[in-house]
């Protein structure tokens, strides 16, 4: 486990776009058990660092699991931005509990990004009709040129 989370060619690439190899290479190579080594890196790490390590580590294993178990491959940058993204989702719901009073949600507010060159966007929504017990889903996958290439609606 050790030397996939930090020593295979896409983690390392990982690491090294996060600007977190040098630190995590300095008490990586002091052949310290695992435990050892990961609570030697997070004491080196401030807390948005030590967060950061913790859901790209999550996204590289899981790459690695699903490189093995479903022949699926991603690219370092894409492994490394589901761990971003995770990160990202879990900083949002955490804002959004931690609120004291609960705010009206304004749609001009809200500016749709299309996805960033080579990758699709993925939107998805959902009501709830406590009335009828039912729910509903949206869901609209468009191209990096903001076209719409597939949705669906259940």
């Amino acid at each position: 486990m050790f030397a996939s989370i930090f020593y295979c060619t896409k983690s390392r690439q990982c690491w090294q776009q996060l600007a977190l190899w040098s630190k995590i290479q300095q008490k990586a190579q002091l052949n310290l058990s695992f435990g050892v080594t990961m609570f030697e890196i997070l004491h080196m790490l401030d807390p948005s660092q030590q967060v950061t390590l913790a859901c790209v580590m999550w996204s590289i294993w899981k790459q690695r699991n699903d490189c093995i178990w479903r022949n699926e491959v991603m690219t370092s940058v894409a492994v490394r931005d589901k761990g971003l993204n995770l990160l990202t989702g879990w900083q949002n719901a955490q804002e959004s509990r931690n609120r004291v009073s609960v705010q009206q949600h304004r749609i001009d507010d809200t500016v749709w990004r299309k996805a960033d060159e080579g990758h699709f966007k993925c939107n998805v929504d959902t009501a709830f009709f406590k009335e009828s017990n039912r729910v509903g889903v949206g869901i609209c996958v468009r191209d990096d040129h903001g076209r719409l290439v597939k949705a669906r609606t259940s």
